[in-house]
Formats: C-alpha cells, structure tokens, sequence
C-alpha cells in the first residue's frame, strides 16, 4: 500500500493533504501508517513533488477486471505532455486494492492553470482516444 483517501483527518502523519470536497472532506495520504483506514490503492505512477499549497483535480475511473490490463498499459505508456504544462506540479496515478476504481490525480499551482491545460492542444491529443469513443 503506498496511498490511501479516507474522510477522517489523520493524526498518525504529518504527510497528508487535505481535499476540499462538496459533500465532505477527503485526504490523501502517501505512504500511511498501519493504522491508518480508508480506501487502499498502489501507485500505478507518480510524477512530481506534493506542494502545501495546491489545486487538486481527482479522477475516478471505474475499470472492470478484465480491463485493468489495458487500462495500465493505456497509462504507463501515456505521452506525459501534461508534466510540461505550465502550473503542472505532480500527477498520482492510484490502483485499487479493494474496489475497482483508479484514481488520476493531478495537482496545480492553481485552477487557471488547470482551465488551461484543458484548452491546451496538449489536452487534445492527450484526451483523444475518449473522444473518439464518444463519437
């Protein structure tokens, strides 16, 4: 386990981040103590250093079983044109252990930042393939 979210502030660790959510309050939590609880996931990828100050964009991908291949591949084998992104700090990709959900993480110096990534070609061409499916 190198990740956990879980809704109740830790008091066991010093290397948490706290996410604003509308319906509750959610932390990240990198490298938890055994006696931490909540949602249990390994990195699948991890670029770049946490900040203390942030913008937080979480993504939950719901992957079947037989998926997970192709999904990890999918991701491990990605272009990584975010990274050069202006305002870019750091991206955590999650694998479940227990639920089929991955979470893709991304973290900003800012919303504006972020706003612009996804008006980026950068986005485009990296968001391409689900696009397509749409059509």
């Amino acid at each position: 386990m190198d990740a956990f979210l879980c809704r109740k502030q830790p008091t066991d660790t010093a290397d948490y981040v706290h996410l604003a959510h509308e319906e509750a309050p959610l932390y990240y939590v990198e490298r938890p103590t055994e006696s931490q609880e909540g949602d249990m996931y390994t990195f699948l990828s991890t670029k770049g250093q946490l900040p203390s100050q942030s913008f937080v964009v979480i993504n939950n991908i719901p992957v079947t079983e037989t998926g997970r291949a192709a999904f990890e591949e999918r991701f491990n084998n990605r272009a990584g044109l975010v990274e050069g992104e202006p305002g870019f700090k750091a991206i955590r990709i999650l694998r479940p252990e227990s639920t089929d959900t991955y979470i893709v993480m991304t973290i900003w110096d800012n919303h504006e930042s972020f706003t612009k990534w996804q008006e980026s070609n950068a986005y485009k061409h990296a968001h391409r393939s689900v696009e397509q499916k749409k059509v």
